[in-house]
């Protein structure tokens, strides 16, 4: 089932959506990443482990959307333009967060050679900073274009980031890694017991996740590859050329979330398949 899923999420974005978009259902990218996460999650992690990390990264995420937007903290003032969603955060942020979220982490386990229940004790507190870059750069490589072309939210203070403020990237950290450390820390303990009653998966297994981080990298390429290039004025009277953005963050993308893919690729495969941590 993951491995179908793996696939339809890459018809859907480097072709289908946009052939299909007006007609297929809202967040349908982010809703097949989140079916991935629960069948390929219960394939190595318990049911319990599963909701804990749904939970947790969906309220955190939450917590910290809305106090950037009714404080400032810790990304930044800025509005979300669209009527569907939680408070003041959209459904599709939410989905996100949870459902890529996942994939950094599981991209980032193969980084680390974490791919055995018993490396659960291993790198406990590095594993989620970690994580927190990989699913970081991401947001480095498109919140520009939602933030200036597409206008899907919009910055009190617009920063040089093509109008996006440092702060947004280093509350994107600090939101991750707030996430992704009570994960980490609520396996640290159970890997050995974790060892003895299911059976680990192999290389195959730790491909799929790659391939969707692999796949959202060459998603966005795609999409800056079909941009128009016309003036976009922000809050602070700063004028900007999308073409200028569009190509700025097809390099950015180029040179971070594809090496990242590759990386992992090598990792997983450059000793000859997942690593033994026994």
């Amino acid at each position: 089932m993951s491995w179908a899923l793996v696939i339809a999420y890459a018809a859907w974005d480097l072709g289908l959506k946009r052939l299909l978009a007006p007609y297929a259902p809202p967040f349908t990218g982010q809703l097949l990443i989140i079916a991935f996460l629960v069948s390929h999650a219960l394939g190595y992690y318990s049911g319990r482990t599963v909701a804990f990390y749904v939970f947790v990264s969906a309220l955190v995420s939450n917590v910290f959307e809305n106090t950037s937007v009714l404080y400032g903290f810790p990304f930044g003032y800025y509005v979300h333009n669209t009527r569907l969603k939680l408070f003041n955060v959209p459904y599709g942020a939410t989905l996100a967060y949870v459902g890529l979220g996942y994939v950094s982490w599981m991209v980032t386990q193969a980084l680390l050679r974490r791919t055995s229940y018993r490396s659960w004790s291993k790198l406990v507190y590095v594993a989620p900073l970690m994580a927190a870059f990989v699913f970081t750069i991401y947001d480095f490589c498109i919140d520009p274009i939602g933030g200036t072309i597409y206008r899907a939210f919009v910055y009190r203070n617009p920063g040089p980031w093509f109008g996006t403020p440092i702060s947004n990237y280093f509350g994107w950290l600090f939101t991750t890694f707030l996430f992704y450390l009570p994960l980490s820390l609520y396996l640290r303990n159970r890997g050995e017991a974790a060892s003895k009653v299911r059976t680990e998966p192999g290389s195959s297994y730790w491909l799929q996740p790659i391939l969707v981080y692999l796949t959202v990298a060459v998603g966005v390429i795609f999409d800056n590859l079909r941009g128009k290039s016309v003036e976009i004025t922000l809050a602070n009277g700063k004028v900007w050329n999308s073409g200028d953005i569009w190509g700025a963050l097809t390099l950015a993308t180029l040179f971070t979330m594809l090496p990242i893919s590759l990386l992992a690729l090598v990792t997983l495969y450059g000793s000859g398949g997942v690593p033994d941590e026994g």
